[in-house]
């Protein structure tokens, strides 16, 4: 998988390996564009800060779904279901 800006400035990529399990799944973005969140093979959600080599990566989850519409505070809930 490889996420691009359209100017082509940013580029970040995600390579599949079969034999080691990596692969990515689910993919979305959160409404202000500033994360991709996606699953990883197995169990892992990972959180990408777009523009930026940041990542977070949380273990142990089934699924996930990003809120359409941040609050009031400007904050982007992702709810999880832990397996």
């Amino acid at each position: 998988m490889v996420i691009q800006s359209i100017d082509g400035k940013y580029k970040k990529e995600f390579k599949s390996r079969p034999c080691s399990g990596l692969s990515v799944a689910k993919l979305a973005f959160t409404q202000d564009d500033r994360r991709a969140v996606f699953m990883l093979s197995g169990d892992t959600l990972a959180i990408l800060t777009l523009g930026t080599s940041s990542i977070k990566f949380i273990e142990n989850v089934k699924s996930f779904e990003v809120q359409k519409k941040a609050t009031e505070d400007g904050w982007h809930m992702l709810k999880l279901r832990k397996k």
